[in-house]
């Protein structure tokens, strides 16, 4: 009887075990092919939305890129600078007012969808939900597909883009030229003279030295910058507004002694002068052929150092008591060489004398050799040396011309007034404009069209943004 009944429990709780798998293997079946059929409809959703998310994308960085184009120039419009061109600001805020009309609208980008996954439970009822959420999110996913509207175009705003920036660098450039030609200052309009290839040199006025005297006064100019030109004659300029450049022989010699160490000159005068003394003792005391001989040999000695105070004297280093001396001792050299020193009873030095003085003369020829190394290394800097100094204020607007520069265009204008005064008088005052607050002068030495061009030439290189 237990027996039975056992084996009826057994039954029983394996049936039972046999319905509730046969339910959870259902309901998890069910829920599993939900979950998969949505998987399979936000995956083709998201590859769709994907191309389009691109395409708004590049929108996005297309608008950002024009706009940031446009921002700046936008900032330097509305500064409403003045231009030497009035017309760059009115066509660089044609060109942002263009640019502007083909922006377009970036698109709104599409989330996409997010998997879903079987969540492992023995309980029907959370398989159910979950194969219920699975179907509802379906049908989201059907419906939101048939709103995904087509690939927008991406804008191509390169010609835009490039329109607003070449419009604003000649707006730049423009309010550039504007303030090169309004009250520059000096140094700015010898530099663009100087890049002229036919002038030699500029000079500006000061209240030490004005021509005109018109520097700082009142309708007077700022300031004023006088230049040479290389095609006028000098024959027709002052003579006294080229001056010689100062000597360089001279110069070597002011350096040389104030280069050398007072000491080290001291006794180059000194050993120079025992060599001198020892050829003359040697000379008065050959008595014999071979006394002579020897004496010969001792200003040969003594001639290597007459020769390096010769170098001395000429280096600027020694004083002209060393150069006395090395006359002396050549002297005594061609007398040795050639054998016709006189024997002097009254002498009694030795050709050892004359020995010790052609070793102190050695000495003295060391020295002289660094001293005229130095000379040497001086001399090729005072080469590098202008030929002349020229006074180009001096000389004034007939060497070349002249930029005369006020302080605004009213002043400038009325200056042109006054100069057209003197045109084809005794007086006159060559070729002349204006441009802006400056004053542009030819010399009248040139002839009619190098007064134009070069006029011409020098409103080129003042207005020139160098870009």
């Amino acid at each position: 009887m237990v027996k039975k009944a056992i084996v009826i429990a057994a039954v029983i709780a394996a049936v039972v075990l046999a319905v509730f798998y046969y339910n959870i293997h259902t309901a998890r079946t069910a829920a599993s092919g939900s979950i998969d059929a949505y998987n399979e409809l936000a995956r083709s959703y998201n590859e769709k939305i994907e191309k389009y998310n691109a395409a708004a994308s590049s929108i996005a960085a297309a608008n950002e890129e024009l706009q940031g184009v446009l921002n700046e120039a936008g900032s330097l419009a509305d500064q409403n600078k003045k231009a030497y061109e009035p017309r760059t600001l009115e066509k660089l805020q044609k060109a942002i007012k263009t640019a502007e009309d083909r922006l377009v609208e970036a698109p709104v980008q599409f989330d996409p969808f997010e998997m879903r996954e079987l969540q492992s439970s023995f309980n029907k009822s959370d398989l159910e939900i979950q194969k219920m959420e699975a179907d509802v999110a379906a049908t989201g996913v059907e419906e939101a597909m048939t709103k995904i509207p087509e690939i927008p175009a991406v804008p191509d705003y390169s010609e835009q883009i490039k329109a607003v920036q070449d419009a604003q660098k000649s707006y730049e450039n423009s309010v550039q030229k504007l303030a090169n030609v309004t009250a520059p200052p000096d140094d700015f309009v010898s530099g663009r003279l100087k890049r002229i290839s036919t002038v030699v040199e500029t000079g500006a006025v000061t209240k030490e030295q004005d021509p005109n005297g018109l520097l700082g006064e009142k309708g007077g100019y700022t300031g004023c910058v006088y230049f040479l030109d290389e095609r006028v004659d000098r024959e027709l300029l002052p003579e006294e507004a080229f001056k010689k450049a100062p000597d360089e022989d001279e110069d070597e010699e002011a350096a040389g002694a104030s280069d050398e160490d007072p000491a080290e000159a001291d006794t180059a005068r000194e050993n120079a002068a025992e060599g001198g003394t020892s050829v003359e003792n040697a000379a008065e005391a050959g008595t014999t052929a071979e006394s002579s001989a020897e004496a010969g040999t001792a200003a040969d000695s003594s001639s290597e150092a007459g020769t390096a105070a010769d170098n001395a004297a000429e280096a600027g280093t020694a004083a002209d008591s060393a150069a006395a001396a090395g006359t002396s001792v050549e002297s005594a050299a061609a007398a040795g060489a050639s054998g016709e020193l006189e024997s002097s009873p009254a002498s009694g030095t030795t050709a050892e004398d004359t020995a010790e003085g052609g070793t102190s003369a050695g000495t003295t020829a060391e020295n002289a050799a660094a001293s005229e190394t130095a000379a040497s290394e001086i001399s090729e800097e005072k080469e590098q040396k202008p030929k002349e100094v020229i006074d180009v204020v001096m000389i004034g607007t007939v060497g070349g011309g002249a930029v005369e520069i006020f302080p605004t265009e009213e002043d400038a204008q009325a200056r042109i007034e006054y100069l057209r005064f003197f045109e084809g008088s005794l007086m006159d005052p060559g070729a002349f404009d204006v441009e802006k607050t400056c004053v542009i002068r030819a010399s009248k030495y040139l002839d009619a069209v190098e007064q134009k061009e070069l006029i011409e030439k020098i409103r080129e290189e003042l207005l020139a943004t160098d870009e």
